[in-house]
């Protein structure tokens, strides 16, 4: 034996570790069953936490993209709005239409935590929720009473409407009942036009503007990718 050899170190026996299976977010199963049996003990139906896997993030070069594109083409929409052009048009014609909107005193039902004044009772139910922590690993419970109850309200049941193509716009007779009011009117007007090449257009303006305008009147356009955006008129010598 040579004493000056040095020993042989000793073998090392490298045993392969089959480590666990990264887990995905959400609750174990233990923890799911756990959650089952609680909801089971307090008589509650939920549905319970459910594992997803991780969500994909969008690169934060697609953000800036997407962020980028949007702003690119709000630009283009507000320019393509507020350019126009005008052109000489004619008046062909007019129309109008006046609406108005009825609403109906009646009793309906609501659910709510609370019964406002006026209100009557039909039932009252317990509503649950819970709040899965994934941090922590526990359920949190929230109960609170609901309550179905009757109340009068004003709802909305009909309109009525008068619409023409004369210059003489009136308000339609609504015939309300005891029951009934009036709670909204709306008025349309819009005066018809058409350019040297035939094409029509159709202005809408307030009626006084409306008014201004006569049958077969020359007046310059504003048009826009959007139609007429404002009526001139032409000045007489």
């Amino acid at each position: 034996m040579n004493p000056y050899r040095k020993p042989a170190k000793p073998a090392i026996r490298i045993r392969k570790v089959k480590l666990p299976r990264r887990p995905p977010c959400g609750p174990s199963e233990k923890t799911i069953a756990r959650i089952r049996e609680r909801a089971r003990s307090l008589g509650l139906e939920m549905p319970l936490p459910i594992r997803q896997e991780k969500e994909k993030k969008m690169p934060k070069y697609a953000k800036i993209g997407v962020v980028s594109a949007v702003f690119l083409l709000a630009i283009i929409g507000g320019f393509l709005f507020f350019k126009t052009k005008p052109i000489t048009l004619e008046v062909t014609g007019f129309s109008w239409e006046r609406i108005i909107e009825i609403e109906e005193y009646t009793t309906v039902r609501e659910r709510g935590t609370s019964i406002p004044i006026g209100g009557r009772k039909i039932t009252e139910d317990e509503d649950c929720d819970f709040e899965y922590n994934y941090n922590t690993g526990t359920t949190e419970y929230k109960c609170e009473t609901v309550y179905l109850y009757e109340i009068e309200r004003w709802i909305y049941k009909r309109s009525v409407a008068a619409t023409n193509t004369n210059r003489n716009p009136y308000w339609p007779n609504p015939e309300l009942n005891s029951s009934e009011r009036i709670s909204n009117s709306q008025e349309k007007y819009f005066v018809n036009l058409k350019d040297q090449t035939g094409m029509a257009y159709k202005y809408s303006c307030k009626e006084k503007e409306w008014g201004s305008y006569e049958k077969s009147e020359p007046v310059i356009g504003k048009i826009s990718i959007f139609g007429v955006r404002k009526l001139l008129k032409l000045e007489r010598e």
